[in-house]
């Protein structure tokens, strides 16, 4: 990165800013993409890559890409395949000049296009103090063939820019770590309010069952209130018809 002391200040604190701008309702993937826009400007490339481990840290999303080809974002790579696998796994910096196509280390490298000759490419770990959570690559085309880049730069990256990057990428790492933070507080969130309604739709049935069984109750009540007159009524009238034959029988006689 050839930047001076002042502007790589004020780098990192656009950096910071990009990483507080995911607590609001943006979508995380224009976050990433941002921050790798960032991270690539700063360091003169002219493309590069952005991947992040899953919880379990078994493989690896690539979240961002810069002047990739078309189906790289959302794909997933197992640490330690790849170059940018590999930095993940080993968990080392890594500066690369030139074709590393026949490198032993880095597996699926010979199905890279055939003008990686022409690249400097440099790759970190991402890391907190947990732990590992992913990683970041940048590229710049080089050689006396190629022309300078958008940034004005066509020269290759330098063990310098290596170390320079390294202890500004422990920023980026915050950064990301902080839109993961918050992407899972989202989600929870989400989560929460999904549970209340769910709750608060039981709560409702179940007054209307309490309702309903309010309703049966009394009306067991108002039937039973009825059925005893009743029955008392329909009990007797056996008893008066009784009577009622006696009286007639009386009146017979006179």
């Amino acid at each position: 990165m050839t930047l001076d002391r002042l502007k790589q200040l004020s780098w990192i604190y656009d950096l910071n800013r990009l990483g507080q701008s995911s607590a609001g309702d943006e979508d995380s993937a224009s976050v990433y993409q941002r921050i790798l826009q960032h991270i690539v400007n700063g360091f003169e490339a002219d493309s590069g890559s952005l991947a992040l481990l899953d919880k379990d840290g078994k493989y690896l999303t690539i979240v961002a890409g810069i002047d990739l080809p078309s189906g790289v974002i959302g794909l997933q790579i197992a640490p330690g395949e790849g170059v940018l696998g590999w930095v993940v796994r080993e968990n080392i910096p890594l500066l690369l000049n030139g074709d590393a196509s026949s490198d032993p280390r880095f597996k699926r490298q010979r199905e890279r296009q055939s003008n990686v000759a022409n690249t400097s490419a440099m790759c970190w770990p991402l890391k907190i103090e947990e732990g590992s959570i992913g990683g970041i690559s940048v590229n710049r085309a080089i050689g006396a063939t190629v022309s300078m880049n958008r940034n004005g730069n066509s020269a290759p990256f330098t063990e310098d820019e290596l170390e320079t990057g390294s202890a500004l990428l422990n920023m980026v790492s915050l950064a990301l770590s902080n839109i993961q933070l918050n992407i899972e507080q989202r989600q929870r969130l989400h989560e929460l309010r999904k549970l209340n309604l769910q709750l608060a739709d039981a709560q409702n049935h179940l007054l209307q069952a309490d309702k309903m069984a309010s309703i049966g109750q009394l009306a067991a009540g108002v039937a039973h209130e009825i059925n005893n007159p009743i029955g008392y009524v329909y009990s007797n009238l056996g008893t008066l018809e009784k009577y009622i034959q006696d009286v007639f029988a009386l009146l017979a006689c006179d």
